[in-house]
């Protein structure tokens, strides 16, 4: 789990970025990206029902894609929010592709450098 100065939770926040944040799509995953006067880069998972109607499978792959960042956090820039939302397709995907989707978003959002 990311630490809590690392994670998105204020509704204000969230209406501010999926509105005027920048996004990225792939069949599985979706981004939106806005910079932030922070010296760290902030993240919210979001898993809807339509994804999955059970909340073990939504909460696994939240925890799944909040590893991922956790894992990678050294080579993420700061100062950024990010709010990451799973598509349907994406509890067919397995971890590693999972992985790769999510580090193309990043790079395609100039968040990793590659």
């Amino acid at each position: 789990m990311l630490p809590a100065k690392h994670r998105l939770r204020q509704e204000r926040d969230f209406k501010k970025i999926m509105q005027k944040g920048r996004g990225v799509f792939s069949p599985a995953l979706r981004i939106k990206v806005l910079p932030n006067l922070k010296e760290h880069s902030r993240f919210a998972f979001v898993v809807s029902t339509k994804v999955s109607k059970l909340a073990t499978k939504r909460n696994r792959l939240r925890r799944q894609l909040s590893e991922i960042v956790r894992l990678n956090w050294e080579e993420i820039k700061p100062g950024f929010d990010v709010v990451v939302s799973a598509n349907p397709p994406c509890l067919k995907v397995d971890q590693k592709d999972l992985q790769k989707q999510l580090f193309i978003l990043l790079v395609k959002c100039q968040l990793i450098a590659r």
